[in-house]
């Protein structure tokens, strides 16, 4: 009983890994092409630069800190529709914002904005500070 137990798993291994392998095999060439040409590098939106191009379904990120209980964030201004917008937040403390405690608010915003026309258009970023403009960035977008 001892030696079929031990052929049976020595089997059950020998036929997992050679399935394994037929499935590995299987992926042509022209799916791992099309894998790596769907991946596009992300244009990031930065205080330095303020015209950009771009094309269709492209990503332009803007990530900047805000601290929504002390009454910093920012906003966006642009032609909705040109663009679809995407947000997102990472906070600096997790645990804390789980708990809903102080502070557990504060992080960086990614506004992610995906062009969907060709056509040359401005996003505008308004920084604010207890509902007070602080800061405006323009950037100007030539969709190809």
């Amino acid at each position: 009983m001892k030696r079929f137990s031990i052929l049976s798993i020595v089997i059950y291994v020998a036929l997992f890994f050679t399935y394994s392998c037929k499935c590995a095999q299987n992926t042509t060439t022209m799916e791992k092409k099309e894998q790596t040409k769907t991946k596009k590098q992300p244009i990031i939106l930065d205080d330095a630069t303020d015209e950009y191009s771009a094309t269709l379904n492209d990503e332009l990120y803007y990530t900047h800190e805000v601290h929504a209980s002390v009454g910093s964030s920012y906003y966006a201004e642009f032609d909705s529709s040109a663009f679809l917008m995407r947000s997102a937040m990472k906070f600096n403390n997790p645990a804390s914002e789980r708990a809903i405690t102080c502070g557990g608010d504060r992080g960086k915003k990614t506004s992610i904005f995906i062009p969907q026309k060709t056509g040359n258009y401005e996003i505008k970023i308004y920084h604010n500070f207890r509902g007070e403009i602080t800061d405006s960035l323009t950037f100007k977008v030539n969709v190809k």
